[in-house]
């Protein structure tokens, strides 16, 4: 016989629980764990935000290229660095992925899936590996080529690239599906390992680079923007890959598995881009900078002084040549700093 005061109580607790705002929000998210992930119907509306989210994670990648697209006629007109090279490439594979991911969303016949996938795949692994250098060469600079933080950072990179290739081997297991007319990767779980390296070997990565810059600190707006180009590299990392890790642990269905893999990845390219962009923007216009040599040395002013102070920071070479031609020789390494109308040469003597 059902005990009536157990079940007033549960009833009076329901009704606590239901009006009270964040527990009746914790309610329903319980709720919706309970949802047959495996349903046709529910694999099949995730299917179709799957595709209408890459749709708009693809026309913001084409927005964002097509506006800054002058940065890289000048950086091809430049002469072209490391950072620079990886720069590009970063862009313009993203920019394949990103064309080749629209055309496979809108082919309705049978095709190869495993070859387009394939495309896809190298595609953006080469440009995740172009994202990760252009983070290795700012942890070197900043720790000023130290030698083991320089063999750690490659070895990151290269454990890093050792796993994509691996990826791009093992290749995802895909087939075409008639009733939705799109290519599925069968065994998505072949790509845990690429996704968990990426996430690992940038999230070390940009921790080094937080270390040197809080242990190399010094004064100055290029610093300070250093510091916050730092901040919110790792913050953006972790915001796109935690969301996308956690789906891939879970593992509940194909199109849920797929649901973050391109808008984590372009954000970030994005991020690592974007962040090239602006540090090169800010030091033409702020710290105007030539170099002749392999490193390109900032050095910070005083301004009522003539010369410079001992601290100094080496950043990778980015080539400015339009100061250069402005009738200024240049024999070797020169910093221009334009607040104060100075040349500083760090190891020439005509200038």
């Amino acid at each position: 016989m059902p005990n009536p005061r157990r079940h007033r109580s549960n009833y009076i607790l329901q009704k606590i629980l239901q009006s009270y705002g964040p527990l009746k929000t914790f309610l329903r998210c319980t709720h919706l764990i309970m949802v047959n992930w495996q349903d046709p119907a529910v694999i099949a509306s995730e299917l179709t935000a799957f595709v209408k989210l890459s749709y708009v994670v693809d026309a913001i990648y084409l927005w964002e290229w097509v506006t800054n697209l002058g940065f890289d006629w000048r950086v091809l007109r430049d002469k072209i660095t490391l950072p620079a090279a990886a720069y590009l490439l970063c862009r313009f594979a993203t920019l394949f992925v990103v064309i080749t991911d629209i055309i496979i969303m809108n082919i309705i016949t049978d095709v190869n899936c495993s070859a387009l996938t394939h495309v896809v795949l190298v595609s953006s692994f080469i440009a995740l590996a172009a994202a990760s250098l252009i983070i290795v060469l700012r942890v070197v600079a900043i720790w000023f080529k130290n030698p083991y933080i320089t063999v750690l950072a490659v070895t990151i990179f290269l454990v890093n690239v050792g796993c994509l290739i691996y990826g791009v081997a093992k290749g995802p297991r895909t087939q075409w599906d008639v009733a939705a007319k799109y290519c599925f990767e069968v065994e998505i779980g072949r790509g845990k390992i690429n996704i968990v390296a990426a996430f690992a070997s940038d999230t070390f990565l940009l921790i080094l680079m937080i270390i040197g810059i809080w242990r190399n600190r010094g004064s100055g707006s290029l610093w300070e923007l250093i510091w916050r180009q730092g901040v919110v590299w790792i913050a953006s990392a972790m915001a796109a890959y935690i969301p996308l890790v956690v789906l891939i642990c879970l593992d509940l269905n194909i199109p849920m598995d797929m649901m973050l893999q391109i808008p984590t990845y372009l954000m970030l390219v994005i991020c690592a881009t974007r962040l090239h962009r602006q540090l090169y923007m800010t030091a033409r216009s702020g710290h105007v900078y030539v170099s002749t040599g392999n490193v390109t040395r900032f050095r910070r002013f005083e301004a009522a002084s003539t010369t410079a102070a001992d601290h100094e920071i080496a950043l990778y070479p980015v080539h400015a040549p339009n100061e250069a031609s402005s009738g200024i020789t240049v024999t070797r390494d020169i910093c221009v700093e334009s607040d104060t109308v100075k040349l500083v040469p760090t190891g020439g003597d005509n200038v």
